[in-house]
């Protein structure tokens, strides 16, 4: 059956014990407690029939696992059912008594072939089920709608606006009491039954005349306003969405009769409570005139009216003449039963079906040899998968660390791994042991951890791995389908048998990275293919984001795709024999329990020796995956010259592939930490934060507050989602900053009237120049219309002391740099002239060949916005930039990239690269300037 229809239907048994409930419990609780609660109550029921909410265990999850249960415990075998190849002995029972069975029964073959059209014909119905459902649900809601579009109709053809400027004035000054600010409209229709209330969003009272007497038409408009302001329309009509749904439940149909008559029967209560209960007996005799009311055409679903039935009315009447307000120990026991619906609501629950996000390959057939299903989820964990003795799952682990949830029902086993801290670092391995059997399904998820198995010998795997290091290896003569998908992590397949009988196709969906594969897989762009023998066998491997995925055989590969030796090294010496938690992964994890340490200190220091080489080489090769799985083999203080080097040569590709593999609470961290918040490596020391938890980021945050440091600042708040409160900090605080700076320009005799015009003594300021701390910030204005040119002086610890012309040899000294490389032939320049660029857009320059000795300047200037950025980047990896210039707009101050850098090591080496501008924090308006690059080798 449909797994949607399956859950759908859970919903409508769980409604349904609801809805019985309730109508239980007014039989008790009709005239003793509040009307408006019987009302809206029924909310609770509503949402459960349309929403699979529920506990982790529920009384609808608990039913339906026993039915499945007693469906596969009474469900036939297949005839001639063998037992899977390699099967242990414990798992084959020999059929006592076969012989004789087959001397007085049919041939297994004809009963098989004279029941398959049948079963066919019963599979293809259930298959099918759902498509009934929905075609009724929505034939009848478009039938809902259809009479409901045709009643308005009939009612607007027939409306006549009350043009009765005392009635109109009545209806507003009811509307204002009840803090209604849309205008409402008052028609006459006298084919209507009783008055109404119709529209959503262009409300309208409709009456079935106009001569109503003052009193009675008070109480009209109070009652359909009412109705108005608590959107009873719209709860209406959710009511008959959920009948449309669940049109197969009588128990629904029920529900919507009694929400209908709640509806009245709360909104009297409601317009009591504002009129008083001295008003109840003038009310009464409102609804038994509107009764008497002599229109023929009744009221619709999508309409609220004040009268209905005789029944109803009379109801009412009693209930009307009952109303006192709600005691104090009325509202608690309203509260208290509000809380046990709820909890009820939430218990009853629903059937819960498992998500994935790969599917079975199309095409695999379904399991029909009663083999069991196999689901694994690890989750920030460790895990080694054995041969169970006893065919039994069970595992051996840490309980103060991990979370191991077991569940071996019948066919369908599950097992759920989890660690119970944020922070895990994986120092523990788990052993989990699995019968070693043949499967049908099997769905393995990885989210953060490391998993190794080679234990599935058959059955459809489906793999979703996320950042995690996966290693999955095929046993000869393995039978089924593979589908994984390795979203930014490290997954190695190995095939004992080379992949015989297999079509495989491994397809590059990556960022940056690599894959590693066998000579014989034929390449087409991005994709992979291999075919041998019969290719039953179906495997399908998706890599996206970044990382590493080696496809390997029981050989080598060539030398012109050669693997990592510590690759070929874990595959020759570690896979086969040896316990997975004595491999190379592991020399990282310092497990407490020095039994399982896989080499004494010597063997450690040779293999951190050469490790020390291999990263070396990774990172001459550029090999960031690589760089980053060899980087925590390293001892410390190797650890931190490389991050040493790496932050001097402002390599902040490497430098994050290395911070992502430290502990987040070590001294190493911390340090570096504090380095680049010192020395303002905003870049950096964003990607330290990408590591931090909430509470790490809140101290950074708290210091740079204490230290008014707005760089910081920005990007904190960012980290901890709190960019609106910096945003109105950052509005008052720039609101002061460029008040105190007005003030003290008119000191010195600068009036500012806006960022672009400055007056000085009277006269218009053409150049305007306020340079502090040493040259490395400043203001500078230009307007064409000025005559004169102005400089502020500063002392040496930047207070203003006066105003002075510009020389001339001044201004030429101001723009000499500028001028220097467009005097030069040999210079490309790029102009920069764009009027607004969109939040978060990165605009591509142009691609450029740069040499050793290049020479680059930045000269842009941004009119609006926040934060400009300026770099290169290598074929199209925005995330690796070089020659980049990060500017935060100071407050009261200009944004502008003014920076200059020469092409050649350590920052990068000559090649060709992109060039890009972009808004990180906001949209950028009018930006301008240029971008020169002048060729060392043409001008020397």
């Amino acid at each position: 059956m449909n797994a949607v229809l399956k859950i759908f239907l859970s919903m409508s048994f769980s409604g349904s014990l609801l809805i019985l409930a309730l109508l239980f419990g007014k039989q008790f609780l009709k005239n003793k407690i509040s009307r408006q609660w019987q009302y809206y109550i029924w909310l609770v029921v509503v949402l459960r029939l349309l929403l699979p909410f529920g506990t982790e265990v529920s009384l609808m999850g608990k039913a339906y696992q026993a039915v499945d249960q007693a469906i596969s415990q009474t469900a036939p075998l297949p005839p001639q059912q063998q037992p899977p190849l390699n099967a242990p002995e414990s798992n084959l029972a020999p059929a006592v008594g076969a012989e004789h069975h087959n001397e007085t029964v049919n041939s297994p073959a004809d009963d098989v072939t004279t029941a398959h059209p049948l079963q066919d014909i019963g599979v293809l119905l259930i298959s099918q089920i759902w498509l009934v459902w929905l075609v009724a649900a929505l034939g009848l809601l478009i039938r809902k709608i259809t009479i409901y579009q045709g009643f308005m109709r009939y009612i607007k053809a027939g409306l006549t606006p009350v043009s009765d400027i005392e009635r109109l004035d009545e209806l507003s000054i009811v509307a204002e009491r009840l803090g209604i600010k849309k205008p409402i409209e008052l028609c006459v229709n006298p084919l209507v039954s009783s008055p109404l209330l119709i529209g959503f969003f262009h409300p309208c009272i409709v009456l079935p005349g106009a001569d109503i007497p003052e009193k009675d038409f008070r109480c009209i408009v109070l009652h359909e306003l009412t109705h108005y302001k608590r959107r009873d329309m719209f709860y209406k009509w959710l009511v008959q969405i959920t009948v449309c749904l669940h049109w197969f439940n009588p128990l629904v149909h029920l529900m919507s009769r009694e929400i209908t008559r709640a509806c009245e029967f709360s909104c009297d209560e409601a317009v009591l409570a504002k009129m008083g209960s001295g008003s109840a007996q003038d009310y009464g005799k409102t609804l038994l005139d509107a009764m008497a009311a002599v229109g023929r055409y009744k009221e619709n679903l999508g309409a609220v009216t004040l009268s209905e039935n005789k029944q109803l009315l009379k109801e009412r009447l009693g209930a009307i003449m009952k109303f006192k307000e709600q005691s104090t120990s009325g509202k608690i026991w309203t509260a208290v039963l509000t809380l046990c619906v709820v909890l009820g609501a939430a218990f009853v629950g629903v059937y819960t079906a498992g998500n994935v996000q790969a599917a079975s390959l199309p095409g695999t057939a379904p399991d029909t040899a009663g083999r069991p299903a196999l689901s694994l989820d690890v989750s920030s964990a460790a895990v080694n998968v054995l041969a169970a003795a006893d065919n039994q799952i069970s595992a051996e682990y840490n309980s103060d660390v991990y979370t191991v949830r077991i569940s071996q029902q019948n066919r369908d086993w599950k097992v759920s791994i989890a660690c119970k801290t944020s922070t895990n670092t994986n120092d523990e391995t788990i052993k989990l042991y699995l019968p070693n059997v043949d499967y049908s399904d099997v769905k393995l998820k990885a989210d953060n951890g490391y998993l190794t198995c080679g234990l599935i010998r058959s059955g459809n795997i489906v793999g979703n791995f996320n950042m995690a290091s996966v290693f999955l290896i095929l046993p000869e003569g393995f039978s089924g389908s593979v589908n994984a998908i390795a979203d930014s992590g490290y997954f190695q397949l190995v095939s004992q048998d080379d992949f015989k009988n297999t079509t495989a196709t491994i397809t590059d969906n990556g960022d940056w990275g690599e894959i590693y594969k066998p000579k014989n897989f034929k390449e087409d762009g991005n994709t992979f293919t291999f075919t041998d023998g019969t290719g039953a066998n179906t495997i399908r491997v998706t890599r996206k984001g970044s990382g590493v995925i080696g496809i390997y055989t029981s050989q080598s590969v060539t030398a012109s795709n050669e693997l990592p030796d510590d690759w070929k090294d874990l595959w020759q010496d570690e896979w086969q024999g040896k316990p997975w938690e004595d491999d190379w992964w592991q020399n990282t994890w310092r497990e407490d329990d020095t039994s399982h340490a896989p080499a004494a200190s010597a063997e450690r220091s040779e293999k951190t020796g050469t490790a020390s080489a291999d990263i070396e080489r990774y990172y001459e090769a550029g090999s960031l995956p690589l760089f980053e799985i060899t980087f925590p083999r390293l001892d410390e203080s190797t650890q931190k010259k490389w991050l040493e080097k790496l932050y001097a040569n402002g390599d902040f590709a490497f430098f994050s592939v290395a911070a992502r593999r430290l502990d987040a609470n070590s001294a190493l961290f911390t340090g570096f930490a504090e380095k680049a918040y010192v020395d303002g490596k905003t870049a950096f020391f964003s990607i330290l934060t990408d590591c931090m938890d909430e509470t790490q980021l809140n101290l950074w945050l708290d210091r740079a507050l204490e230290d008014g440091n707005w760089a910081f600042q920005s990007m904190l708040f960012d980290k901890v989602g709190k960019r609106d409160e910096f945003d109105e900090l950052k509005a008052k605080q720039e609101k002061e900053w460029a008040e105190a700076q007005m003030a003290e320009y008119e000191a010195v005799g600068v009036t500012m009237v806006d960022e672009k015009t400055y007056y000085y003594q009277g006269q218009l300021v053409n150049i305007f120049l306020d340079i502090r701390k040493e040259g490395s910030f400043y203001t500078l204005n230009m307007n064409p219309k000025g005559t004169i040119n102005i400089k502020i002086t500063r002392d040496a610890n930047e207070n203003i002391t006066g105003a002075a012309y510009m020389t001339e040899a001044e201004v030429a000294e101001l723009f000499g740099d500028m001028e220097d490389l467009d005097d030069t032939t040999d210079v490309e320049l790029i102009p920069v002239d764009f009027k607004t660029v969109a939040a978060g857009e990165t605009i591509c320059l142009g691609e450029y060949t740069l040499s050793e000795g290049d020479e680059i300047l930045y000269s842009i200037s941004v009119k609006t916005g926040n934060q400009i950025k300026v770099f290169f980047a290598k074929d199209g990896q925005e995330d690796a930039a070089y020659w980049s210039v990060d500017n935060l707009r100071q407050p009261g101050e200009s944004l502008e990239c003014i920076a200059d850098f020469t092409v050649g090591p350590p920052a990068a080496k000559p090649g060709t690269y992109q060039l890009y501008l972009q808004a990180p924090d906001g949209a950028l308006g009018t930006v301008r300037g240029s971008i020169s690059i002048g060729s060392a080798a043409k001008t020397s």
